[in-house]
């Protein structure tokens, strides 16, 4: 499943990173219980090549068309 999270300057922190390990987490337990599911494939993406985060992070991101079409869409507080 391809998810898009979707960050604008000013996003949270740790509701970013939160986010990201939600998703990697599930991906490393469903391997490790040998679940036949499809991995999230994530993939951070804004409106401009680079945002800020809330506590002045430069986070590099992909520009949202050169993302592709994803499943789902997820936004991080801001």
């Amino acid at each position: 499943m391809k998810v898009n999270i979707l960050a604008l300057d000013g996003v949270f922190d740790t509701g970013l990173a939160t986010v990201q390990d939600v998703f990697t987490t599930a991906n490393e337990l469903a391997d490790m219980l040998g679940l036949d599911v499809a991995p999230f494939e994530t993939k951070l993406t804004g409106v401009r090549k680079r945002i800020r985060t809330s506590q002045g992070l430069s986070v590099p991101v992909a520009s949202s068309p050169d993302a592709g079409k994803p499943d789902w869409i997820v936004v991080p507080a801001i």
